[in-house]
């Protein structure tokens, strides 16, 4: 079986548990809902109208553009610490 349509987390928003064209396995059948495992072997709910048998055309996946890593961390440690004064402490008592 494939998926006809994106199958989105109805829980977790832009989750995205599978893409058109995915092929499925079926898992359990309960009237209008069938439970589906994709090849990762993550399971998900799908509505009976949302797979197919027949071949479906399938969208390109979305690319996340990747971004270089920024190391802030040296900037940091090269900051030096200056001790607070001591004359500038109140009396505790």
């Amino acid at each position: 079986m494939k998926l006809k349509c994106d199958v989105y987390s109805l829980v977790g928003k832009g989750k995205i548990y599978g893409y058109s064209g995915d092929e499925v396995k079926i898992i359990s059948d309960k009237g209008n809902v069938l439970v589906v495992e994709d090849s990762k072997g993550n399971r998900f709910p799908v509505s009976i109208d949302e797979v197919t048998t027949s071949e479906v055309q399938s969208k390109e996946k979305p690319f996340t553009e990747t971004k270089p890593i920024t190391h802030h961390g040296a900037a940091k440690a090269r900051q030096k610490r200056v001790a607070a004064p001591l004359n500038n402490q109140k009396e505790l008592f």
